[in-house]
């Protein structure tokens, strides 16, 4: 299941967005408990969004929670939005491990290089920024 290149390793995206909605929540409470519990690995990225079931009870599993946002009114209300609903759906220590970031963009080659690209590009440059700067707390 976990594929290994460049340094990085990774789960392959699913094939659509059905067989993500299909996951139900305690598999993905499964998946990461066993990836957590059973890998060593020092840090763990989730990419999630609300195709994920119950992504809520989800967040409640992670010591740190960033949301990447951007600077347009789109991005904006559905940031006020994942607000409102942590308001109503999480308690505070929760909420409080939620930070927004502005992540930079991943240039075209990192996606043609996958994994290479983007592990060693400015995005991979940036992961290892906030996990060195999460360290230093």
């Amino acid at each position: 299941m976990i594929v290994s290149a460049c340094g990085l390793d990774y789960l392959p995206p699913m094939f659509s967005p059905e067989d993500v909605r299909s996951v139900r929540a305690g598999e993905w409470e499964n998946l990461i408990g066993s990836v957590l519990g059973g890998y060593g690995y020092e840090y763990v990225v989730w990419d999630i969004g609300s195709q994920v079931e119950d992504v809520f009870s989800l967040l409640k599993m992670c010591r740190r929670v960033y949301v990447p946002v951007l600077d347009d009114v789109v991005s904006q209300a559905k940031l006020q939005q994942f607000r409102q609903n942590m308001e109503l759906l999480l308690p505070e220590e929760v909420r409080e491990n939620v930070k927004t970031i502005r992540v930079p963009r991943a240039a075209d080659s990192a996606l043609r290089d996958f994994p290479a690209g983007l592990s060693e590009g400015r995005l991979g440059a940036f992961a290892r920024q906030v996990a060195e700067a999460e360290n230093d707390v």
